[in-house]
């Protein structure tokens, strides 16, 4: 340690390379400072490995960036997590591309915000997915943004379940779609409730396909309300069913009216009787033909009411049977009027009977003509 710092310069790469551990260990912080480039690169992994944090932590940024990858890969976990955020910013992008997945689990959450972003999309898969949960989190936002698409898609389960509401909200449409089915399957209910309504309608099929119902139950009414038509007819029955009354309230007219028959036979009777009025209107034929039973006796005297002409005129043998004495009597005149032959002769006893006075007058005389003796 009595060697002047200048007298350090003068030492040859062969007698740097020839200290011991101990003696290595015993240079000040001053006569780390004084090391050349040229002595620095030239350090064996022996050296390295026995340079204390303090050292490490004196060692100039320029010289930090002349540090070979093998002897970056040396460093302990102590020895690495002592590099200053300067440092860090010192590293060159191929330093960066030989870190170790060690190296990587090492960085503390200030030496990873401190990571340039060209250097941070080069980080191979195999280094993202060994980052911690804490470290993940402690990703600025721009980081986030500037992943590439091949590194977000390579994130584990863990990588993705650990990303802030404010990460989720920064990912770029090309990111979010790449996610795999298994990781938009792992997002917490707090994430899916981050997403952005511009970020919801980009999710692939794919990936609405894998939700748990629980994750879609904790979909927003906004979120819900921005689903686009392929999104809303790839759900699975078990999906559909899960959604809250609410949440069927918040469908638009244009969503309800891209409904599939399989979508429309998930529906739940309170899903049913949800229905806005505005959208049971735009119900198509096929739709309606497609309700059960219980789901047809689901329907209120308001939605009853909202049935267009042309709806009430196509409506099966199986929907009128199911019609409630109530929903009966809740049919418009005109609506009335709009009822084909077949359908009034498979009225029973009990629904004719329900008909009103002015539903009666309404008839047509090829409607009565054609009423059966029952």
């Amino acid at each position: 340690a009595a060697i002047e710092t200048g007298d350090i310069q003068a030492l040859t790469s062969v007698s740097l390379r020839t200290l011991t551990v101990d003696q290595f260990a015993a240079l000040t912080t001053d006569q780390i400072v004084s090391l050349t480039g040229d002595q620095v690169t030239s350090l064996s992994t022996r050296n390295i490995s026995s340079l204390g944090t303090a050292q490490v932590a004196a060692l100039e940024t320029r010289d930090v960036a002349v540090l070979t990858s093998t002897n970056i890969r040396a460093m302990s976990t102590n020895q690495f997590a002592a590099l200053g955020t300067a440092q860090i910013v010192a590293l060159t992008t191929d330093q960066v591309v030989g870190l170790s997945t060690f190296n990587i689990t090492a960085f503390t959450s200030d030496q990873l915000a401190a990571i340039e972003t060209q250097d941070l999309v080069v980080l191979s898969t195999s280094n993202l997915r060994a980052l911690s949960s804490d470290q993940i989190a402690a990703l600025p936002t721009d980081r986030i943004v500037a992943l590439i698409t091949s590194q977000v898609a390579g994130l584990s389960s863990d990588n993705v379940t650990a990303l802030t509401s404010a990460q989720i909200i920064a990912l770029e449409t090309q990111d979010l779609v790449a996610l795999s089915t298994a990781n938009a399957q792992a997002l917490l209910t707090d994430q899916v409730v981050a997403l952005l309504s511009t970020q919801v309608p980009t999710l692939t099929t794919a990936q609405i396909v894998a939700l748990t119902s629980a994750q879609l139950q904790s979909l927003r009414t906004s979120q819900i309300a921005v689903l686009v038509s392929d999104q809303i007819r790839a759900t699975s029955t078990s999906q559909l069913a899960a959604l809250t009354t609410q949440q069927i309230v918040a469908l638009t007219t244009d969503q309800v009216a891209s409904m599939s028959t399989r979508n429309m036979t998930a529906l739940g009777t309170a899903q049913v009787a949800a229905l806005e009025t505005r959208d049971v209107a735009v119900l198509t034929s096929t739709n309606l033909a497609a309700l059960s039973t219980s789901q047809f006796a689901a329907l209120r005297t308001g939605q009853i009411v909202a049935l267009t002409t042309d709806q009430v005129s196509n409506l099966s043998t199986f929907n009128i049977s199911a019609l409630t004495t109530v929903q009966v009597a809740a049919i418009e005149t005109g609506d009335i009027q709009a009822l084909t032959s077949v359908s009034l002769r498979t009225l029973t006893v009990d629904q004719f009977a329900a008909l009103t006075t002015d539903q009666i007058v309404s008839l047509t005389g090829d409607q009565v003509t054609s009423l059966s003796t029952r």
